[in-house]
């Protein structure tokens, strides 16, 4: 029957006990009977015997009838004494146990209230627990789940309003039968969570809704604002991700993380993928080792530990080792930091291949430059003594008879000292240096770097006198 909470086997639902035990006990004029024949029989033995004898008798069997009777009245009295003392017994125990079966069944409604409503925390729990689904979604899910937990559900409605949105059941309307708490979050409120009846109920505990019913809502409001509260922080870590990630994915230079217990590499980016020629899949199987040339890992591993202890932040031209084998410079500037609850260097790779090869330019032409300018020097001090030399043997020879042995000797020295004369000069008017192979190396090229013109040059040096 609808709207009767009384759960079933209550007292009043109890047989009569007192008409049962008068129904099952014989009437007296039974024991009457079982009594009196037996009398009767003897009696008529004896007078079929002798009637003399019965006629003396008989007053000794009426006092003895009379006797038993009085001895049976006794025990009849006593049985509806005794039984009178069980029916009350079984009357009081009966009382007692309907009273028993009365709290249970209360008892058992009860529980079935708390396990609807353990159903819907642990059914609202689950949503909240998706954090890839829509605030919106969830809020409009637990909704639906609400009325389920109600003593009736039947009747039950609810809406969850939060910023502004309503999420509601289907045919939800507002009703004097009704229970709303605030929903919290960032200190704020935000919203309510709201329950009615679209009927009236009668009331417990001051109103349509159980306690525990009214303490569900109060949890469930409190759970959805720590719900959005983690949503929001979700959403912002998210966009905290995303926006590390593109600067990460998208930097210049190469990015490498490695755990520092480890030393096996957990991040990397594209630019490093580039350098290294290995997919960020590989690196992910790798370490620090596996990146440098084998003769360089002493120097490595030693910059790779004052890194960590945060000794140093830059180690500058370490040799890196590509996929292919061949090998390229870089500074790596690194940071510690704690990621996953491991503590890490972070690397950043800068490729100086060029830059060291520039370098090398500069220092080379720099050393020519000196060593050109030195010659230079060196050729305006040998300038007088050869024209001296020169003058002196071309005296001699104008001097020396013709067929004398000694003029072909004199000649030559002649022309040696022309050939310095015109090697000097030549070492005075370089601008630019060229090379060629001497020997299994290489020497400058002194007769093309002053020639001014031609290609192939590797560097332009300065007179003396003149910048470089």
């Amino acid at each position: 029957m609808a709207g009767d909470d009384r759960p079933p086997s209550q007292p009043g639902d109890l047989p009569n006990t007192h008409a049962m035990v008068d129904a099952a006990r014989p009437p007296l004029i039974v024991y009457v009977v079982a009594i009196a024949l037996p009398g009767m029989g003897v009696l008529g033995w004896l007078a079929a015997e002798n009637v003399l004898a019965s006629l003396v008798l008989i007053p000794l069997m009426l006092g003895a009838g009379l006797v038993l009777l009085w001895a049976v009245l006794r025990c009849c009295k006593r049985i509806t004494e005794v039984h009178d003392s069980l029916e009350a017994e079984v009357t009081e125990r009966t009382a007692r146990l309907a009273e028993a079966n009365w709290d249970l069944a209360l008892l058992s409604r009860d529980l079935r209230e708390r396990v609807k409503e353990l159903d819907c925390l642990y059914g609202a729990s689950e949503l909240m627990a998706d954090s890839d689904r829509p605030v919106g979604e969830v809020l409009r899910a637990i909704a639906v789940l609400l009325p389920t937990a109600l003593q009736h559900p039947e009747l039950g409605c609810a809406r969850i309003i939060f910023d502004g949105e309503k999420h509601e059941t289907q045919g939800f309307r507002e009703t004097p039968w009704s229970q709303s708490t605030d929903i919290r979050a960032g200190g704020e409120t935000r919203g309510s969570v709201e329950v009615c009846y679209l009927e009236e109920r009668p009331e417990a505990n001051g109103g349509p809704f159980l306690k525990e019913e009214r303490d569900l809502v109060d949890g469930i409001a409190r759970t959805v604002g720590e719900f959005v509260e983690r949503q929001k922080a979700r959403e912002a870590l998210r966009e905290s991700e995303e926006r590390y990630r593109t600067l990460f994915d998208g930097a210049a230079e190469g990015i490498l993380v490695a755990d520092l217990a480890t030393k096996r590499f957990t991040y990397a980016n594209a630019a490093i993928c580039r350098m290294l020629g290995y997919a960020a899949d590989e690196l992910m199987q790798m370490g620090v080792m596996a990146i440098h040339p084998k003769d360089a890992l002493d120097d490595v591993i030693a910059e790779f530990e004052a890194q960590a202890q945060g000794e140093k932040i830059l180690a500058q031209d370490l040799p890196c080792l590509r996929k292919d084998g061949t090998v390229f410079y870089a500074d790596i500037n690194t940071a510690s930091f704690e990621l996953n609850g491991s503590r890490c260097n972070i690397g950043f790779f800068t490729d100086v291949t060029e830059r060291r090869e520039a370098e090398a330019a500069r220092e080379r032409a720099a050393k020519l430059t000196a060593t050109v300018e030195t010659a230079g020097a060196v050729c305006h001090e040998l300038g007088q003594p050869m024209q001296a030399a020169t003058g002196y043997a071309q005296l001699m020879l104008a001097q020396m008879e013709t067929g004398s042995p000694l003029r072909g000797d004199l000649q030559k020295i002649v022309d040696s000292i022309m050939r310095m004369a015109r090697i000097t000069r030549k070492l005075n008017d370089i601008t630019r240096y060229e090379t060629k192979n001497y020997l299994g190396g290489k020497i400058v090229d002194i007769h093309r770097a002053a020639e001014g013109g031609g290609e192939g040059g590797t560097a332009w040096v300065g007179r003396r006198g003149d910048k470089s």
